[in-house]
């Protein structure tokens, strides 16, 4: 399995876990939208060719624009969990809270966000404002 199938497989088990809770039904009836914004990737061991697996994901919480989520690739031979992804999934249109509201008819707290999701936002603040140094910096860009 490649880098490349990983990221395949997770977009569809993503997909899969949305549709199943309603998420994704809710969001489209509202015609707003979602999009993967972020991911970090932590691969332990290689699946091998024709190894069996199951993907794990979930919502670990959101806040006022995004959802956050995880994808555990997890060998069914043994159990373990081979590939980790750590998602940012960005909310157009409605606040992740204002879907879960309509979607259960009640406002839903957030669990508390863990760690390793905060580190990967402030990665990607940090990358946001590098970027954003080099193009005010680079004459093509103006």
């Amino acid at each position: 399995m490649n880098n490349a199938r990983y990221g395949r497989e997770a977009d569809f088990a993503r997909y899969t876990y949305m549709l199943n809770c309603w998420l994704l039904q809710t969001i489209w009836n509202h015609n707003c939208r979602i999009s993967l914004a972020a991911c970090s990737w932590r691969f332990r061991r290689s699946l091998k060719l024709g190894e069996r697996f199951a993907i794990r994901t979930r919502i670990l919480g959101w806040d006022d624009r995004a959802f956050y989520g995880e994808q555990q690739f997890i060998s069914c031979r043994d159990g373990f969990v081979c590939a980790v992804t750590l998602d940012r999934h960005h909310m157009a249109g409605m606040s992740p809270s204002e879907v879960l509201k309509i979607l259960y008819g009640k406002q839903v707290e957030s669990p508390k966000i863990p760690e390793d999701i905060h580190r990967l936002m402030e990665s990607n603040q940090i990358n946001r404002e590098r970027l954003k140094n080099e193009a005010e910096n680079d004459p093509k860009s103006k």
